[in-house]
């Protein structure tokens, strides 16, 4: 869910202090004139030249390449690293857009340019970068990668797709993941998801639905 909103700070607020944000001094800045400003931006409603598909190619293309290495060195196997992505994409694309535009106002411009779309494509990597070096995140990453089983794809996979599609069914969560190659068929699944049922990881409803609640 971290690609949900546009800008996302991945420390706590009394964390800042140590990058030099003085907590008390910005909310001193944040007057009358400063939401006058706000609203005269807000009046610019930048746009595209063309269609906004026609640049979200090339930029969506280039930041599933920035995410491949980012989650390569935290030693995510190939194949979950291209999952996890496929399902953060559709959360990237309104994001760029709008971060692009949000650049493009700063500029009081009325047309997004590939520069405002650039550097919406770095600030998105610098707020992924931010999450990736919590201290709280590495201790995690530490603790994930003693557990033999977390390295293994089929697990990787299934928790993602249960975490992103609570109360999916077997065939639900097999037509979704099936492109990985992971299981052979349905039957192979089921008798994973069952595995994963004793260990503790998942829940089943009446409806044979499946809801993670493991690690």
């Amino acid at each position: 869910n971290f690609m949900a909103t546009e800008i996302s700070l991945p420390w706590e607020l009394d964390e800042l202090i140590y990058s030099d944000v003085d907590l008390t001094e910005l909310k001193k800045a944040i007057t009358e004139d400063l939401w006058i400003q706000v609203v005269h931006l807000r009046q610019y409603m930048p746009t595209f030249k063309d269609n906004f598909d026609h640049y979200a190619i090339k930029y969506i293309d280039l930041m599933y390449e920035d995410y491949d290495i980012k989650f390569s060195d935290i030693n995510l196997p190939e194949e979950s690293r291209n999952y996890l992505i496929k399902t953060m994409i559709p959360k990237i694309k309104p994001n760029l857009l709008r971060i692009a535009q949000s650049f493009a106002r700063s500029e009081e411009k009325e047309i997004i340019e590939d520069k405002h779309l650039k550097s919406a494509r770095y600030l998105m990597l610098d707020n992924l970068d931010g999450l990736l070096n919590h201290r709280k995140f590495d201790t995690i990453r530490l603790k994930t990668m003693k557990k033999k089983k977390l390295k293994d794809n089929k697990f990787i996979i299934v928790q993602t797709e249960l975490i992103n599609n609570p109360f999916s069914t077997s065939f639900d969560l097999f037509d979704a993941i099936k492109s990985t190659n992971q299981f052979k068929d349905i039957y192979d699944l089921q008798a994973y998801l069952d595995w994963l049922h004793k260990e503790g990881d998942v829940i089943i409803d009446h409806g044979k639905r499946y809801y993670w609640i493991g690690r």
